[in-house]
């Protein structure tokens, strides 16, 4: 964690979101779901899943946060990569 940043007042800094919102966090949370909602359905009686979604529910923690964490890495990567460009821009 970049503790300079952290504690700077203004805007394009890497600690910085959209209206308070990490939206590489909320997808990333929508994305780790994705995958074990057939499952679930199933397992309510909703729907009739596959046997690979079946076998997916099963395993829905690993799958989610792996799936998640994931997708918050590679998006956080990007985000900080634009805020510094965006940084370097305002400078």
């Amino acid at each position: 964690m970049n503790s300079i940043q952290f504690s700077a007042v203004g805007r394009n800094f890497e600690y910085e979101y959209s209206h308070g919102v990490n939206w590489v966090a909320m997808l990333a949370l929508a994305l780790g779901i994705a995958p074990n909602l057939p499952g679930f359905l199933n397992a309510i009686g909703a729907m009739k899943a596959s046997p690979v979604s079946i076998a997916i529910y099963d395993w829905a923690w690993f799958v989610g946060f792996g799936v998640a964490a994931i997708t918050y890495r590679i998006g956080m990567r990007a985000a900080a990569r634009d805020a510094q460009v965006r940084m370097h821009a305002s400078l």
